[in-house]
Formats: C-alpha cells, sequence, structure tokens
C-alpha cells in the first residue's frame, strides 16, 4: 500500500502515544486523537473485556460518546455483534462491519436494530486483539448516519496501527494491577521482585514492587520489561540492563525460574541515584567541554583553587585558570559559585 509522509507521521505518533499515561484511560485518550487523524471516524471505542463475559472485568475508553454505552455493550450486545465472530480467527487484522453484515441483515439483530441506532452509528471499521491472560481488546472507529463507508485503503492504515494498540492496552491495565494489587505497597522501596509468566502477566508482587510502579507512575517503563520477560522465558537466557527514569536510572535483571518456553520469569527491578561523578559527567556533557576542561571544572566545583588543581593534573596555576575561563564560557556562568550551582544544583562542594 502508498503511505504519504503525513500517514508515516501519524502512525509513529501512534506507537510513541502508546508508551505514554500511567493508566488505561490516559494512555488511550492520548493515542485516540491521533487514531483518529489516521483514519477519521465520528467517534471510537477501545474496549478490553475479559474472558468471561458478560459477567468479566471491562475497561473501556470512548471518544465522543459516554462510557456508559461500553459497558452496556459488553453486558448486554457484546454476543450480537458480528464484527468480533467474523475477527476471532484474524487477530489484529481490521474489517468493515458492512463486510460482515449484507444490507438485508441490517437491523434484524439487537446490535444493529437498537444498540448501534441509539447512537446514530451507519458504518464501523474495527479489529480484536487477544492479550495476555486471556482479555480481549475490541478497536473500532465508527461513522454516523450519512456519512460515507470506510475505504479499504483505510482498512489497512488501521491494520497498520493494530499492534501499538494492543501493546498500549496490555501495558497499562498491567501497571494498573500492579499498582492496585492486594497488600501495602512500600511506597519508600528502591527494590522490588516480580514474578511473570512468559506472555507478561504477573503472578506475584512484592511491596517494593508494586511501590516502584505508583513511585514512578509513567515513568516506569513496562514496555521494556515485558519485552525483557518475553525474550528471557523464550531463550532461557538471563538479562540485565539499566534504564535512565528521569533523574535516577533504573537497573533491571530478569532470569528464567524453569526450563522450556513460555516458562515463568523473576524481575528484581532496583532504583539506585546517580553517583555524584555520574550526576556530574551527566550535567557536563551538553557543554561540549574538552577533557582537560571537564577535569578542571570537575575539580573547581568541589572547592579546589588554581594551585592545587594545577598540581593535581600536572599543570600550572595560570593554565589552570585560562581552562577555568573557557569552562565558564562555554557553560554560560560568571564564575566558580555559579558554575557549582549549575553543576550540582546548588550545592558548593570542598575539598576533603
Amino acid at each position: 500500500m502508498n503511505l504519504s509522509l503525513e500517514h508515516l507521521d501519524l502512525l509513529l505518533q501512534v506507537a510513541n502515544d502508546a508508551t505514554l499515561g500511567a493508566t488505561y484511560a490516559e494512555r488511550m485518550g492520548g493515542v485516540s486523537e491521533t487514531l483518529l487523524a489516521l483514519v477519521p471516524g465520528s467517534s471510537l471505542s477501545m474496549i478490553v473485556l475479559g474472558p468471561r463475559q458478560p459477567t468479566g472485568e471491562v475497561h473501556a475508553f470512548l471518544e465522543n460518546h459516554d462510557l456508559d454505552g461500553a459497558f452496556d455493550y459488553a453486558a448486554n450486545y457484546v454476543h450480537a455483534d458480528p464484527l468480533p465472530r467474523c475477527l476471532a480467527n484474524r487477530p489484529g487484522t481490521p474489517l468493515r462491519l458492512s463486510d460482515a453484515l449484507t444490507r438485508e441483515a441490517w437491523g434484524k439483530d439487537a446490535y444493529t436494530g437498537e444498540f448501534l441506532p441509539r447512537y446514530q452509528i451507519q458504518h464501523m471499521l474495527g479489529f480484536v486483539q487477544p492479550l495476555p491472560g486471556g482479555g480481549l481488546l475490541q478497536v473500532a472507529i465508527h461513522r454516523d448516519r450519512g456519512l460515507t463507508d470506510f475505504s479499504r485503503h483505510e482498512l489497512n492504515l488501521l491494520g497498520l496501527a493494530s499492534f501499538d494498540l494492543g501493546r498500549a492496552a496490555f501495558g497499562a491495565l498491567l501497571r494498573e494491577k500492579l499498582a492496585r494489587a492486594g497488600g501495602v505497597a512500600d511506597g519508600e522501596a528502591r527494590v522490588g521482585i516480580l514474578v511473570l509468566d512468559g506472555t507478561g502477566v504477573v503472578e506475584q508482587a512484592d511491596a517494593g514492587a508494586r511501590g516502584l510502579v505508583q513511585r514512578l507512575g509513567a515513568e516506569f517503563p513496562m514496555e521494556h520489561l515485558l519485552a525483557d520477560v518475553q525474550a528471557v522465558s523464550a531463550a532461557g537466557v538471563p538479562v540485565q540492563h539499566s534504564l535512565r527514569v528521569g533523574e535516577l536510572t533504573l537497573l533491571v535483571r530478569v532470569r528464567p525460574l524453569e526450563a522450556g518456553p513460555r516458562a515463568s520469569v523473576m524481575a528484581v527491578l532496583e532504583l539506585r541515584t546517580p553517583s555524584p561523578a555520574a550526576e556530574f559527567a551527566a550535567r557536563v556533557a551538553r557543554y561540549r567541554l574538552s577533557p582537560r576542561e571537564r577535569e578542571v571544572a570537575e575539580l573547581a566545583v568541589r572547592g579546589w583553587t588554581n594551585l592545587q588543581i594545577g598540581e593535581e593534573l600536572g599543570i600550572s596555576p595560570v593554565t589552570a585558570a585560562n581552562h577555568l575561563t573557557q569552562v565558564f564560557a562555554k557553560v554560560g556562568v560568571s564564575g566558580r559559585v555559579e558554575l557549582t550551582r549549575r553543576m550540582l544544583g546548588g550545592g558548593e562542594g570542598s575539598r576533603a
């Protein structure tokens, strides 16, 4: 299919928006505006149904319609909707309602005869995406009476976004599940342990892990963690790496608990504050100082004199002063005190 630059930009934006937001409503709300720009419609719905409907749990986001409609649909009309039945064996593949229902059959069932007319909906384009743990994401874009049906090109565009929308839904719901898990969360914890199955469904979470999810909120790297869990479960090889979370670093260690594909894994999460040296290096990197200028600046903010800097680095005090003058110019400060505040956030170090 031919994609314009605008369509490519919108698809990239959907992929980015799918990682933002701490709750299901926030995340799907962030995606919805871009999705309707990609495939225009009068309204849209993104509903996650539990594995046992109509008694299962429902998570819903609707744009331009009241949420009561989503719960009414889940309780009374989901089994009459022809789209999920037609898409049951085609996960992530969009279909138009007009392709699943003949003109003669329209209005003969409770869904098209009662539910859709209540909301003035005439055309629909949607897909279903199974989620780990048995849930099902149903995404639908609607058009009101008097508008044209969706084109084949629009059908293909929605298909390109389906994976990211499934990832957005599962990541947000997993984050919510951890945040409200039973027991008291340790809001001050810096270390937490999770046990997950091979698909990423949480089996156990200690108070530290729940505390980290609550503490970091939308910055908690759930998508990175899910990717690690699935990779470790499939390959059986432990992984360890660090992720930057704001001004902090999250060390992630994931290892299998048993052998075999889709085996459960344990993730140990440790939140670390950067060391003073690492924090200084991060702050100074933006100013493009030379290696010698960085050395001089680091000693200067610790309170060392030009004479002490020269002795430490094997240069004359005059040369140290010249380097420091260059540092002041590049950083945009007038002297040592302002440089120290800029580099250490207000602290003025002294030589031990």
